[in-house]
């Protein structure tokens, strides 16, 4: 099929050659001002659909209305009339055809060139009353005041409003090509036709349009530019950057972490933001109220966690960028990311509202008093004495989980513990004593590991060298803290198995807190880092300042009938 285009290097012709294009009519009969009368009339003989777009809308004198529109339209008309061709033809008429003014006459004029010519020869014809059509390649300074506005202010030029308020109707110009690609159906009847969707609006409204679309590249925020005439005039505006314009920079912060950066942003629908992890990094640590996110790793390994400020709910999850995981932080819960891999963690991230710092629903998770999780292992009942204080500073200040594994469980002689020193019942008895030693700590490893994965606490309390304090090994292997009290303790007597439990706690604990300076030097001497060595001392000085009234005011001597020299302690 054979398609003419007269005005094929003007505004609508080449968008709409390129269309025909894109929809294959590749032969094309493009006729321009530069084109002979030979050319035309050649092509009017070969054509099978004419689109008669040429025209003349800013003449040098009057005279040229009539010239470039109804003679040019005339001449078309009786060259097709004396052939008897009966091609198909639309043409771009304007809707001041009814206004009466020398460019509205001379469009009439040829609109009724095309009625008589589909009249004389039975030819479909379109005759198409367009009003202010805007959109890519239009010509800036000549006919457009939107093609002049969005040259302007993309090039930084100043511009000229003579009145705001002026009320004007604009089609876009792909509404406008596509209306024309419809016509080669043969589907559409003859007439005069009107292209939707037709844009009501004022000069002033355009223009300030303009100017929020280039104030985005500053403040980042962008308009609802994927519908409607905000899509169709960013588009255009577009389209008149020049080509040192087509990049622009936008702020990001960067510190010991990684990188932040927010790349977009929109009145109604959030934000679009990305940062960087180094690795072993954490990032966040705050809940939202309302505000929510998304998160997708786009590089590297992340691990998601997230508590539930009320409950203590805890979750957590591994992704990395093969997965293409969505992530959500969800209202009501803590969450944060850390860099688990050995790359840059680069992580894309989309809110839902934009970030304000007056009022920004971004809590700190310090801010509720957020109680650390903190499990403590005892089996024996000396380590019931000597931890009953830090038990109960644990209490008032952690969520605290007490484990007793029942080492050397006596049912009455621990129940006297609990309740003569005042610590409470135990949150887990493991009943892990075994037949012998080794299936004691067998069993400790075990049943501790089952009480880690329900719980999941952020730290373990292991204190001296019982076969309970073995359970630093399931803790280790779990990556859960473990602070060691009465660490660095030796007597160099390798047939103790007291000694071998101590020093493989100790390697393998976190923080070791010994009671003297020569159980810090014994565990340096070792090669533990001194960064992991805290003295705190006994914790018996303040066991025993506590209970010291109880045990003034105990009667435990005459109750057992003890005199002095008589008895042994």
């Amino acid at each position: 099929m054979k398609v003419l285009i007269t005005g094929a290097d003007g505004f609508i012709g080449r968008n709409l050659c390129l269309r025909l294009q894109e929809e294959g009519y590749v032969d094309l009969i493009k006729i321009d001002r530069d084109s002979r009368t030979i050319e035309l009339e050649k092509g009017l003989q070969e054509a099978d659909f004419i689109y008669h777009l040429a025209g003349i809308n800013r003449p040098k004198n009057i005279e040229e209305f009539a010239e470039g529109n109804s003679n040019l339209t005339q001449q078309i008309v009786d060259f097709l009339l004396l052939h008897q061709k009966n091609t198909p033809i639309m043409i771009s008429s304007s809707v001041q055809a009814e206004l009466d003014n020398a460019y509205g006459q001379s469009k009439a004029a040829a609109e009724k060139q095309i009625e008589r010519y589909a009249a004389e020869s039975g030819a479909a014809y379109f005759i198409y009353r367009y009003p202010n059509v805007f959109g890519k390649w239009c010509k800036p300074n000549y006919n457009s005041f939107v093609a002049t506005f969005c040259y302007n202010i993309a090039n930084d030029i100043d511009i000229t409003i003579h009145d705001p308020s002026a009320s004007v109707s604009l089609v876009y110009i792909d509404d406008v090509c596509t209306h024309a690609l419809k016509l080669l159906t043969g589907t559409v009847d003859s007439g005069y036709k009107d292209v939707a969707p037709v844009y009501s609006t004022t000069v002033g409204e355009v223009v300030k349009l303009i100017y929020r679309f280039k104030e985005s590249r500053s403040n980042l925020i962008t308009e609802a530019v994927g519908t409607g005439f905000t899509r169709a005039l960013y588009s255009t505006w577009l389209s008149y950057l020049p080509t040192d314009k087509f990049t622009y920079t936008v702020p990001s912060n960067s510190d010991s972490r990684g990188i932040f950066c927010e790349m977009l942003k929109t009145p109604s629908s959030g934000q679009f933001s990305f940062f960087t992890a180094h690795p072993g990094i954490t990032r966040g640590g705050h809940y939202h109220h309302t505000k929510n996110e998304k998160f997708l790793v786009i590089h590297g390994q992340a691990r998601f966690k997230f508590e539930h400020v009320i409950t203590g709910e805890r979750y957590e999850l591994n992704v990395s960028c093969d997965e293409f995981k969505i992530v959500e932080t969800v209202p009501g819960w803590t969450h944060d990311v850390t860099n688990i891999g050995n790359d840059e963690l680069i992580v894309m991230l989309w809110a839902n509202e934009i970030f304000n710092r007056d009022e920004p629903d971004t809590i700190a998770e310090s801010s509720i008093m957020k109680k650390l999780k903190i499990m403590s292992v005892v089996g024996t009942r000396p380590e019931i004495i000597r931890l009953s204080r830090v038990l109960a500073k644990l209490d008032e200040h952690c969520e605290h989980i007490l484990v007793h594994t029942g080492q050397n469980y006596d049912y009455e002689l621990n129940e006297v513990f609990f309740n003569d020193l005042g610590v409470r019942k135990p949150d887990y008895f493991l009943n892990a004593a075994g037949k012998n030693a080794a299936a004691t700590i067998g069993q400790v490893i075990i049943k501790v590991d089952e009480v880690l994965e329900s719980e999941k606490p952020e730290a373990m309390l292991v204190l001296g060298d019982t076969n309970s304090c073995i359970s630093a090994i399931p803790a280790k292997r779990r990556k859960v803290p473990i602070f060691h009290m009465e660490a660095g303790n030796r007597c160099f007597d390798q047939r103790v198995p007291e000694e071998t439990n101590r020093r493989i706690v100790d390697h393998t604990a976190d923080i070791n807190m010994t009671y003297s300076d020569i159980a810090r030097e014994y565990l340096l001497a070792e090669g533990i880092a001194a960064d992991r060595i805290i003295k705190t001392g006994s914790p018996m000085f303040e066991v025993l300042s506590y209970y010291m009234p109880q045990i003034d005011g105990s009667d435990v001597l005459s109750r057992l009938n003890l005199r002095a020299v008589n008895f042994l302690l």
